[in-house]
């Protein structure tokens, strides 16, 4: 395949362990052929049975353990721009199941989305990049999101274009239909008008974060995340406005609400903004907390900011 291609992003719906490693060791072997700096992003056992297939060529293919690297939309998007430009001019190419058990519906419905910025944040390269689905595991929506989030088909017969692929700005804007689930506690709410006003959103913020014992580390990075989205509104924005803060199982949800009328196209805040377009906020917001929700409509915006108490580790 040629070098000027642009990006190829293509899904495998496999049924079974031979049907994965018919697909995708021919796939790791052509990259290594080629010369492309080749990776892994799979689960253990899929590693192992990989490792196994390829014998020696398995030395310079990189491996990364899915669950780890897929851990937050954005900032995997960020790890792969660096991969990406790190070995530039050579070709990248990616071999991946980022799909992990035990995520909640919103957080499912996040990493669908993650699938169809691959698709305009790496428009211009020429990377090829194999994305697996286990049909054995896998939960309907999250197939059929597969399959509209990538533009190519890889089965049996090779690789195919894929009637029900959806533009990345129209999946996003379908994702973002989803309603919010409502607190299930009264939050407290500041109100706020002017700029002037962030110093009592941080003492409130704070106030909270620490009755909630949130780590340090944490919490300095949920209130710059909350001073951009409320910085936003207020440049933006239409009042009232209002901020809005509980605590949710081993989470602190923040939400900054005001009635301003506008129609997000399903992508702002998931690719880096150029400077003065105003979502440089959003941008910098769902790079610092784990999940930021935007709802906007005739009853104006909700931004909902999401972040875990106690994370694993720091820097998660």
């Amino acid at each position: 395949m040629s070098r000027d291609e642009g990006l190829v992003h293509q899904a495998l719906l496999y049924g079974g362990e031979e049907e994965f490693l018919t697909a995708t060791v021919p796939f790791l072997k052509a990259g290594l052929e080629a010369d492309d700096a080749v990776l892994a992003v799979v689960p253990r056992p899929s590693s192992a049975a990989l490792r196994d297939m390829l014998g020696s060529d398995a030395g310079p293919v990189q491996f990364f353990d899915a669950t780890a690297f897929y851990r937050h939309p954005v900032r995997t998007i960020a790890s792969y721009n660096d991969v990406v430009h790190s070995v530039a001019p050579r070709r990248v190419r990616v071999l991946a199941e980022p799909f992990l058990p035990g995520r909640s519906v919103l957080e499912t419905i996040e990493w669908s989305r993650y699938e169809a910025v691959v698709n305009a944040a790496f428009a211009t390269t020429d990377a090829q990049v194999i994305c697996g689905y286990d049909t054995r595991r896998a939960a309907p929506d999250v197939l059929d999101a597969a399959r509209r989030t990538h533009p190519m088909l890889l089965g049996w017969h090779g690789t195919h274009r894929n009637r029900s692929y959806d533009e990345p700005e129209l999946f996003g804007i379908d994702c973002d239909r989803t309603p919010l689930p409502e607190p299930k506690e009264p939050p407290d709410a500041l109100p706020f008008e002017r700029l002037e006003d962030l110093r009592c959103v941080r003492r409130f913020v704070e106030s909270h974060a620490r009755r909630l014992a949130m780590h340090e580390l944490e919490m300095a990075k949920f209130r710059q995340a909350v001073d951009s989205v409320v910085g936003n509104a207020v440049k933006h924005g239409s009042p009232p406005m209002e901020l809005r803060l509980w605590g949710e199982d081993d989470f602190v949800v923040c939400e900054v609400v005001d009635f301003g009328h506008w129609r997000p196209d399903g992508l702002v805040g998931f690719l880096p903004p150029d400077p003065g377009t105003g979502f440089e906020g959003l941008w910098g917001a769902r790079m610092l907390v784990d999940a930021v929700h935007v709802r906007a409509g005739w009853s104006g915006t909700v931004v909902r900011l999401r972040t875990r108490l106690h994370p694993e580790a720091p820097g998660h």
